[in-house]
């Protein structure tokens, strides 16, 4: 898998968000991120890697079990994927 390059975070008001791309329905759409996701995304951004890559990174950096971590990343890179933000 590889972020998309018209991936873009900005912090707004105090929020981390994801706006600029347009989903399926062409509609344009904002995603608000927590501040682990926004790490995991600037850990992951220009490269190719795995669920498990992914998963491996959060639990080293954060007190959390390997299927929870899991179950949390499948979840952000499904909507990730779902609005063409992420190529698998």
């Amino acid at each position: 898998m590889k972020l998309s390059e018209e991936l873009c975070i900005r912090e707004v008001g105090g929020r981390n968000i994801v706006y600029g791309f347009r989903s399926s329905d062409g509609q344009q759409h904002v995603i608000c991120l927590n501040n682990s996701t926004v790490w995991l995304l600037e850990q992951l951004s220009g490269k190719e890697f795995t669920l498990e890559e992914a998963v491996s990174l959060v639990c080293s950096r954060y007190n959390v079990d390997m299927d929870t971590a899991r179950q949390d990343i499948s979840s952000v890179l499904d909507i990730f994927c779902a609005n063409g933000l992420l190529q698998k």
